[in-house]
């Protein structure tokens, strides 16, 4: 069962779609994300499709969780991504987030976390 966190004062979180990928390719290529996050490769539409049907949405149906594409309410545009993923090495789950540039420095990664 997958449980979707609840709106926040300027956040709405949804599970990743396939049409999210100019979204995604554009955050995960963002040199902050390469820089704390790592750099996963994926320079075009059709392979960050993949990505999100291969790793990001998997998650949601094998754990019940997952990394949520976090929306602004006020614009009900995406801004980031944040929620629990497994890691290779942890023992628990861990919390994850990415912002873009223009949603850096507004307490949103704290809220959405």
């Amino acid at each position: 069962m997958i449980a979707t966190p609840s709106d926040t004062d300027r956040l709405r979180f949804r599970e990743p779609e396939t049409d999210d990928a100019p979204f995604y390719l554009r955050l995960m290529n963002d040199p902050a994300y390469h820089h704390f996050i790592g750099d996963k490769g994926i320079r075009d539409e059709a392979a960050m499709r993949a990505y999100i049907l291969e790793t990001l949405r998997p998650s949601f149906e094998t754990h019940g969780f997952g990394l949520w594409l976090i929306e602004r309410l006020d614009t009900g545009k995406p801004c980031g991504m944040c929620g629990l993923v497994n890691r290779e090495g942890f023992s628990q789950s861990d919390l994850g987030y990415a912002l873009l540039e223009d949603a850096r420095g507004q307490g949103l990664g704290l809220e959405a976390a």
